[in-house]
Formats: C-alpha cells, sequence, structure tokens
C-alpha cells in the first residue's frame, strides 16, 4: 500500500512494480478503485459478478488506484 498526498508518484510508482511483475511472467490488474466496484455492481445486477471475480481473481498480483479518494455507495461498499 503506497499513502500519501496527491502527485508525489503512488500511481507511478504501481505502475512500475506491475510492468516488473509482467517482465517476470505474472498477470496483473490494474484497476482504479471507484471504477471497479461499478463494474462489481454492474456485474452483481446483469448476473455475471461470480464471472468477473474468477476472471480479476486469476491474476498474481491486482493494483487498485485510488482507494479511499472516491466515496462508493453502500452496496458497493459491501461487494466481495
Amino acid at each position: 500500500m503506497f499513502y500519501g498526498k496527491t502527485g508525489r508518484g503512488k500511481t507511478h510508482l504501481a505502475i512500475g512494480l506491475g510492468m516488473k511483475a509482467i517482465d517476470m511472467g505474472l498477470g496483473v490488474r490494474f484497476h482504479r478503485t471507484a471504477e471497479l466496484v461499478l463494474q462489481l455492481g454492474k456485474a452483481k445486477r446483469d448476473g455475471t459478478l461470480e464471472t468477473m471475480l474468477r476472471d480479476i481473481g486469476r491474476a498474481d498480483l491486482i493494483i487498485l488506484d485510488e482507494f479511499g479518494y472516491v466515496p462508493f455507495d453502500i452496496d458497493g461498499a459491501r461487494l466481495p
């Protein structure tokens, strides 16, 4: 977890680590947290949540960017 003020390079560092993991042959997923929550909510409504979670779970490394910057609704907070 990287924590700090805006504009200090947290996303840049996370992307760099993700690229290194890819170079090492690992599967990497990058998501902006608020967007992922919206996608998960839509998948739940569409009945495809299990499939989406399986797909995300195949990654060796999951990078969640902007975690805590954008609030999401109560249903989004309760998603697995």
